[in-house]
């Protein structure tokens, strides 16, 4: 089997990795590295973009420059998707990674802070709207999640937003992929398996520690999702994602069974 596997390698893989790489120096040349990147992982762009979207409103309506915390920001969180009217030195970036703070503030000029989710340094209702987005499912199961949402919520004084994956389907996507990658031979995806060892939360836990009045927006298409991962990490058709997406996976992504939820949580009533 593992010779079969030796084989397939030689024949098709290395080719399609080598020929992957002599496009993407060839893109980088003409391109920006961060250009190629939104290209590759366009994904990203679509979780905040309804996110963005009520900060955009809240902005609108706020008459004091509302403060945004965006907890577990990574490299430049929500104020890469903000559109350029809004005063992105009025959000603060928050994650436990100096260098992609530092990478976020660079990029954005966000106001980094490198803290724990569990124990955020700040004053009880001190931002507008707190967002989390793609992070809960990566703070470990248990008190420390428990404590952070508690902390977000504590923070938070008109609205707490969170996007990312929720329940069984969200689950059971990752451990699909996990086992593909598995068979073909690739390397394991690091997000996908903080996924199942910090578990994928359920919404329950918002219901117990987060109050307000609640909005719940269910995305993402199980199978879509399944088809978009694998492709992403095949040298040469990923280039291909984009495309298919506009033209097919697309008009099918916000069809159930679902793997993500957005919550929106307005505490004001």
């Amino acid at each position: 089997m593992n010779q079969i596997k030796n084989i397939c390698f030689t024949v098709f893989w290395l080719p399609a990795r080598i020929a992957d790489k002599v496009i993407t120096l060839l893109l980088e040349f003409f391109v920006s590295p961060l250009k190629i990147e939104r290209f590759l992982h366009f994904d990203i762009e679509e979780r905040y973009k309804p996110v963005a979207r009520e900060i955009v409103k809240l902005f609108k309506l706020k008459m004091d420059k509302p403060l945004i915390l965006d907890v577990g920001s990574g490299p430049g969180g929500i104020a890469r998707f903000l559109p350029e009217e809004i005063n992105r030195e009025r959000v603060v970036l928050c994650d436990i990674d100096k260098q992609t703070l530092k990478e976020g503030a660079k990029k954005t000029n966000a106001i980094p802070v490198m803290a724990n989710a569990s124990k955020l340094p700040f004053r009880k209702d001190s931002f507008s709207a707190v967002i989390c987005v793609h992070a809960l499912e990566h703070i470990p199961k248990g008190k420390i999640r428990d404590e952070s949402l508690m902390e977000m919520n504590r923070v938070a004084k008109d609205r707490l937003l969170i996007e990312g994956p929720f329940g069984k389907n969200a689950e059971k996507l990752s451990r699909y992929f996990i086992n593909t990658l598995k068979k073909i031979g690739r390397p394991l995806n690091p997000v996908a398996l903080e996924h199942l060892t910090c578990g994928i939360p359920d919404m329950k836990i918002i219901f117990r520690y987060c109050k307000g009045c609640l909005i719940v927006e269910e995305k993402r298409n199980f199978w879509i999702e399944y088809i978009f991962l694998v492709i992403a990490h095949v040298p040469m058709w990923r280039y291909l994602n984009i495309l298919l997406w506009l033209l097919y996976f697309n008009s099918w992504r916000n069809k159930p069974p679902f793997t993500e939820k957005f919550i929106i949580l307005d505490k004001v009533q």
